[in-house]
């Protein structure tokens, strides 16, 4: 018992000097042409909220673009085009999926 816990210590301690516990915190930002009012900003952010690993959504309706923030331990930059894609918004080089 006493070897499977050192093990275990060890095993952590690697991990830990190797950056397995630490966030990878990015950010991507993504031109979306159709987002047009505070109703879109209002759904698309619902949306992005509700994927695991996003810390954050900022939108700026002038420059018809959503920045996310998000964990990239947790999420693909591909969940979320999918996510934009799924709420009605499409995206250069990524098809409307229904």
């Amino acid at each position: 018992m006493k070897t499977l816990f050192m093990l275990l210590l060890i095993a952590a301690a690697l991990c830990a000097g190797a950056g397995c516990l630490r966030k990878d915190t990015r950010t991507e930002t993504f031109h979306i042409e159709s987002l047009q009012g505070a109703g879109d900003v209002a759904k698309l952010d619902r949306a992005l909220r509700s994927v695991e690993g996003v810390i954050d959504a900022r939108f700026d309706l002038s420059g018809k673009t959503a920045t996310v923030i998000f964990n990239g331990r947790v999420l693909y930059l591909k969940n979320i085009e999918d996510t934009i894609v799924r709420a009605g918004y499409g995206l250069p080089n990524n098809p409307v999926k229904k």
